[in-house]
């Protein structure tokens, strides 16, 4: 049975643990959605999580804007 650690995460999980304001990483969001040509993230009610690997994505739009 193989067990994983990563949860998903909120835009303001990923800010707290980067150490980075929320509407930065909106901004590295939106970037990453734009070079993958979809959007990322699902919603359970009005709130919006994001798989592990999207948050990857996010942050490699981080380097991309650097």
């Amino acid at each position: 049975m193989a067990t994983t650690t990563e949860v998903d995460l909120l835009i303001k999980d990923i800010a707290d643990r980067i150490q980075m304001h929320p509407r930065t990483v909106n901004l590295w969001r939106s970037t990453a959605e734009q070079r993958l040509g979809k959007p990322l993230g699902y919603k359970v009610g009005k709130v919006t999580y994001f798989k592990p690997d999207e948050v990857r994505e996010i942050l490699k739009a981080r380097e991309a804007r650097n």
